[in-house]
């Protein structure tokens, strides 16, 4: 495969984190790769999808063809309650505290925006996928009727003979699972200590602990990081490595403020950490206080003894040993529930197809799969969404915000209509195929398999469809395949690529 054109970020995701999942959109996100054969010519194979000359019409049916994201639809109600309760909430938290670092930190820097947007993008993804998930899970219209579906499942399985021999005891052990997660997730996740979720001191005090812990064993007994030739690399590598101290202050504050809005200011979690300090009061703290702050503090806990680490109240050291003992109470048991709840799904899966058959689908897991749908406009926001939108829409967005850089800034290639490009041509639309946050790049075809669009998202309204698809509002979008070409005929001047579309080959 090799890579034959990606077009501009800025036209590939215009209005970035605040138009991520969200409709109406105006972008092209796209890319397109050519498959070589063992000679290197281009492959030639009757298989492939043709392109639509007229592309697709509102209310026209569409099809998806690919991997849509994994669902939780056939989750039992204990466990749907804990997600909602207790799952999502904390994540949500943390990726709400680890963006509004990033986010200052980007704003702060103007000159490294580019640099910085990938970071920013991943975290403000995550924030709006956890957040888009709870309406579903606190929807009491939708949560009557998973509560309904579960009442008849229960039914059928009573009045079959053989379905309750095999099965009567799955509720017991899914509900009882569910029980230990809810009393035991919010511990097992804010005492873990990961390069994602902490600051770099605190895994640096991690290693120490780690490193004091095995260093007081016999060298016999020890990992084989902590004895022999590697010892030395083992030693080199505890050291503070923070590329941009600027973001580190930002992200203890973010660590600080995660478990305070989680475990409560008066937690002990925090009092050990940051001295019951959240946001700039706990980075004074850790400056001042935290051992790992400072390079001589670390040199001299190395080269002294593991005694002198592992009984330091140095704040991260303190709390990296505290929450390694949380974890080895809490892990175990946490572990058991969740190995019972793998198990307990698989036979709730089973109990749920011999009971309704092909009725029901099985849960998306990211395997392959196709989507029916048509292309439609919704009602949001208290009014209506088109089910097209067009060209005219990329540069009134562009206008209307003051043509300003972040985030509906445009290339300068963009940044004029192009002669001879029609803004009436739609650049996406939105249609209720069920893709759930998955089918990035997918095909879209009709019903003569031509490729009318290619799918790069869903809206705000689509990630409850983690959980529940409610087709009223539920969309899919997709960039046009009509204004994909007139993209690329009138800004990028790709006259051969779109031959090459429109052909179904090179001629």
């Amino acid at each position: 495969l090799r890579l034959v054109m990606v077009p501009d970020v800025q036209i590939a995701a215009t209005g970035w984190d605040w138009d991520n999942f969200t409709y109406p959109r105006y972008e092209l996100d796209f890319a397109f790769l050519r498959a070589y054969d063992d000679d290197g010519q281009p492959v030639k194979s009757p298989n492939y999808f043709r392109w639509s000359e007229k592309g697709a019409a509102e209310g026209e049916p569409v099809f998806v063809v690919g991997r849509p994201g994994n669902t939780d639809r056939l989750l039992s109600m204990a466990q749907a309650a804990f997600h909602r309760d207790h799952r999502n909430p904390t994540l949500l938290t943390l990726f709400n505290e680890l963006y509004q670092a990033q986010y200052a930190h980007f704003q702060a820097n103007p000159g490294r925006q580019a640099e910085l947007l990938s970071q920013l993008l991943s975290v403000a993804n995550g924030r709006k996928v956890f957040a888009g998930y709870q309406p579903a899970l606190n929807d009491e219209y939708l949560m009557a009727k998973k509560q309904d579906f579960e009442r008849e499942l229960k039914n059928r399985m009573e009045k079959d003979k053989a379905l309750y021999t095999e099965y009567r005891d799955l509720w017991g052990k899914i509900d009882g699972a569910a029980a230990v997660l809810n009393e035991r997730f919010t511990a097992y996740f804010t005492h873990q200590i990961t390069p994602f979720s902490s600051p770099a001191h605190l895994i640096l005090a991690k290693k120490l602990v780690d490193y004091a812990e095995q260093m007081a064993l016999p060298e016999s007994e020890r990992a084989a990081p902590y004895k022999g030739e590697k010892l030395a690399e083992t030693k080199s590598e505890l050291v503070l490595q923070v590329p941009d101290m600027d973001l580190e202050k930002l992200r203890i504050q973010a660590h600080a403020n995660f478990l305070a809005k989680v475990l409560g200011k008066n937690s002990e979690a925090l009092k050990i950490a940051y001295g019951g300090h959240s946001g700039e009061k706990a980075l004074q703290y850790i400056l001042e206080n935290a051992a790992v702050a400072s390079p001589g503090k670390v040199a001299a806990l190395i080269e002294g003894s593991p005694k002198g680490i592992l009984e330091a109240k140095s704040p991260y050291l303190w709390f990296a040993r505290h929450a390694k003992a949380q974890l080895a109470a809490i892990s175990p048991p946490m572990q058991d529930a969740q190995n019972t709840l793998d198990v307990q799904n698989q036979r709730l899966a089973m109990l749920i197809f011999e009971a309704f058959g092909t009725e029901i689908p099985p849960d998306a897991t990211g395997s392959l799969r196709i989507s029916d749908g048509r292309i439609r406009g919704y009602e949001y926001n208290g009014t209506l969404a088109p089910a097209k939108t067009t060209y005219y829409g990329l540069w009134d967005r562009y206008y209307s915000f003051g043509e300003s850089a972040y985030p509906w800034g445009l290339h300068e290639r963009w940044q004029k209509v192009p002669p001879g490009l029609d803004l009436s041509i739609p650049i996406c639309f939105a249609s209720d195929n069920d893709i759930v946050g998955g089918n990035s790049g997918s095909a879209v075809i009709n019903r003569n398999a031509e490729v009318v669009g290619l799918v790069h998202d869903g809206n705000l309204e689509s990630l409850a469809g983690s959980y529940a698809f409610l087709p009223e509002e539920n969309r899919a979008v997709s960039t046009d395949s009509r204004g994909l070409l007139e993209g690329l005929r009138h800004v990028y001047n790709a006259v051969r690529l779109v031959k090459e579309l429109e052909n179904g080959g090179m001629r």
